[in-house]
């Protein structure tokens, strides 16, 4: 079932979602196995490049 973001903050929340499931699963994601936890293409395509950001900043944050 593909959501739809019709706001900023729904589109944030689909890349944070995006990144935490590749956090969860130790890799990065295939547009396969997002396609099988429910997004649709236009959302992979325009989401990924976040989803990525964030991993990155959630991979190198530092206890303080």
């Amino acid at each position: 079932m593909a959501r739809k973001a019709t706001t900023e903050p729904a589109a944030n929340r689909i890349a944070t979602e995006m990144a935490e499931l590749s956090r969860e699963r130790g890799t990065g994601l295939t547009d396969k196995e997002l396609l099988a936890e429910g997004y649709s293409f236009e959302e992979i395509k325009e989401h990924s490049p976040k989803a990525a950001e964030i991993l990155r900043a959630m991979e190198t944050r530092v206890a303080a």
